[in-house]
């Protein structure tokens, strides 16, 4: 069986999964009453890998791209509120969205750089040195 890389879908589906599991995954305790300092940098980095992953890959469609990004992100939430031992936090939203922003700003610098057009050589002209016609002399 031969995988087609050039499928997009096979790209990004590792790292969809990978998200998954650690966005639905259920906590060995209760994480209601407390809110872990690293929660919000974990939430940044997951979403904005995701968000430069896929901005790589769809380059054509940024808009698009990113506001799927954020539906995702707020439908990770909701679906968090089901698992008994997370929650659904705005915080967490937030984060994600900077995530992408982030994401964002730097698909623009790489975009940018990949994108400029070389600098032309310079060159000199030449000088034509017109020479004179020779008129017959008459004599």
């Amino acid at each position: 069986m031969k995988i087609n890389v050039h499928n997009p879908l096979v790209i990004l589906a590792p790292f969809y999964i990978a998200a998954a599991v650690i966005l639905f995954m259920p906590l060995g305790h209760s994480t209601a009453s407390t809110f872990s300092p690293f929660d919000s940098y974990i939430h940044t980095i997951l979403f904005g890998t995701l968000g430069l992953v896929t901005f790589l890959t769809y380059s054509e469609k940024i808009r698009i791209t990113a506001w799927s990004l954020v539906i995702f992100a707020a439908y990770s939430e909701i679906i968090q509120s089901f698992i008994p031992t997370r929650t659904t936090d705005v915080r967490d939203l937030f984060n994600d969205c900077i995530g992408i922003i982030i994401a964002l700003l730097v698909f623009s610098l790489i975009n940018q750089n990949f994108t400029k057009e070389a600098p032309k050589p310079v060159t000199r002209k030449k000088k034509t040195i017109k020479k004179k016609k020779s008129r017959p002399k008459v004599s």
